[in-house]
């Protein structure tokens, strides 16, 4: 269930406790492109969901993220995006939001984004002075992830096996490189055992 909030920067940093908050929904309050716009597809077209991480400071509102996106400042399109590219996030507090329509295809996972919706941790996996896949997410935030998921499978009918960490994706994740595989990026994060994940779920 979605519980609506036209302010997207309200997020608490108190802990919940084992409570999973319910979504709330600021996908119509978060800035978008003035002129280009998501294809649209039908809800039953959805069959994968692809989890990422922001790489970005928990303090950054998602707000922010939406502005990144759609005025260029991210490696997809440098002339701007037409909205945020997640469709839900998920913050180091555990709370969840969602952030664009189900119905609206985002370019979040190149080669799968029309079959797919995109949900993301909101934190920094990378340390700044090494540049390497460092930090985990709060365990609130991954019990906020596995009810989260547990529940879109549920509604939409997609089995657990249909859920992917974004470096599990050939091409856009990882590359043949030498005859071996080569990750491209880490997303979400290394802490992240994908296979307990879709278990968990």
């Amino acid at each position: 269930k979605l519980r609506m909030d036209s302010d997207p920067s309200k997020q608490s940093e108190q802990p919940l406790g084992n409570q999973v908050p319910e979504i709330i929904d600021i996908s119509a309050t978060l800035p978008r492109h003035l002129t280009k716009k998501y294809k649209k597809r039908e809800i039953k077209d959805i069959t994968k969901i692809i989890v990422h991480c922001t790489d970005t400071n928990s303090s950054i509102s998602l707000e922010e993220i939406a502005n990144w996106d759609i005025k260029g400042f991210q490696n997809i399109d440098p002339t701007g995006l037409p909205a945020i590219t997640y469709h839900d996030m998920i913050t180091m507090d555990g709370k969840r939001f969602h952030t664009l329509p189900y119905e609206e295809v985002s370019y979040h996972a190149k080669g799968l984004n029309s079959c797919s919706i995109g949900i993301a941790l909101h934190y920094r996996v990378t340390d700044k002075k090494t540049n390497k896949d460092t930090y985990g997410p709060k365990e609130i935030a991954l019990k906020s992830l596995v009810q989260h998921l547990g529940e879109f499978c549920l509604e939409y009918i997609i089995l657990p096996d249909q859920i992917f960490g974004h470096r599990e994706l050939e091409g856009t994740g990882w590359e043949w490189k030498d005859g071996q595989k080569s990750l491209l990026k880490t997303c979400p994060g290394l802490k992240i055992d994908l296979d307990l994940l879709r278990k968990d779920v």
